[in-house]
């Protein structure tokens, strides 16, 4: 999961959780191959994370939400960290 919400931190926070995706729609975002972002969310769905169907899309369950948002608050922390107390510019937190 930590990979996937990293990268899809925006198309997640755009859509919200309790709405249903589709996987053309993540790969449009992310400019990459629908067939790329398939195999994640295959894989996710596995875990019980999200619920897919393929050629339908796909749905964060409560486990999967839950285990996003506590992955995006901790790096929210961090970003508030970086800002902070080291100093780093929010433009520049990313790069860093």
């Amino acid at each position: 999961i930590n990979e996937l919400i990293n990268g899809y931190r925006d198309f997640f926070s755009r859509i919200g959780f309790g709405n249903p995706f589709q996987t053309q729609a993540i790969a449009n975002h992310l400019d990459i191959s629908a067939a790329a972002v398939s195999d994640k969310l295959k894989k996710l769905a596995q875990d019980h994370l999200i619920i897919y169907s393929p050629y339908k899309g796909a749905k964060v369950t409560p486990v999967g939400e839950k285990q996003a948002k506590a992955i995006i608050r901790r790096h929210r922390i961090l970003e508030l960290y970086f800002h902070n107390v080291l100093d780093i510019t929010l433009d520049k937190v990313h790069v860093e």
